[in-house]
């Protein structure tokens, strides 16, 4: 039986999601309209021996931040991929007879995934699954676990698809030092 998300988790989630957005929001903004970073954060930076790598971080950034069609298609991309994992999430709940809301998969599941980036266990194995098995309990089902397992394999069934295409490909290599490389030990 599905239970409503704990009111704390979605103001919570509401105000990270919402200063995330405003911070890269502000950062896009300084990018696009500044040249040279504002002296005080260079000064800051100096401090810290940073000033080398702020100048050329803030140089690529406003480069960067200046092709406007190119940050709209990286967003874009970033997306439709996201989408496609939520998607993933949602598609292995229906199959599972998982009763949670959209809403539900669309708070607990970036959570989660943020929780598998944390380097508590070695190569991070069965933090995804204690995370997704915690989350979705809040909401009254105990297959948070097993979504998790189903997400990972389909995964790395896609990434294998692609690695086998890899090594069967005849294509030469890209660049030209690689592809001398390649005859030179063919010889």
């Amino acid at each position: 039986m599905w239970r409503p998300l704990p009111a704390r988790l979605m103001v919570s989630v509401g105000i990270v999601a919402g200063l995330g957005v405003a911070c890269l929001g502000s950062l896009f903004l300084f990018a696009y309209w500044l040249p040279q970073p504002p002296v005080i954060l260079l000064r800051l930076s100096r401090l810290v021996r940073w000033e080398n790598s702020l100048r050329n971080l803030h140089e690529v950034t406003h480069y960067y931040a200046r092709d406007l069609k190119l940050i709209g298609s990286v967003v874009s991309i970033s997306f439709l991929t996201q989408g496609a994992g939520l998607a993933s999430f949602v598609l292995f709940g229906m199959a599972l007879k998982v009763q949670v809301p959209l809403i539900g998969y669309m708070i607990m599941v970036p959570l989660g995934l943020m929780v598998t980036a944390i380097p508590v266990t070695p190569a991070g194995l069965g933090v995804g699954h204690v995370a997704f098995l915690a989350l979705f309990r809040m909401v009254g089902t105990p297959q948070g676990a097993n979504l998790f397992t189903l997400y990972s394999v389909s995964c790395v069934l896609i990434n294998l698809s692609g690695a086998c295409l890899y090594l069967s490909s005849r294509i030469p290599a890209f660049f030209p030092e690689t592809a001398k490389a390649a005859q030179f030990d063919k010889e």
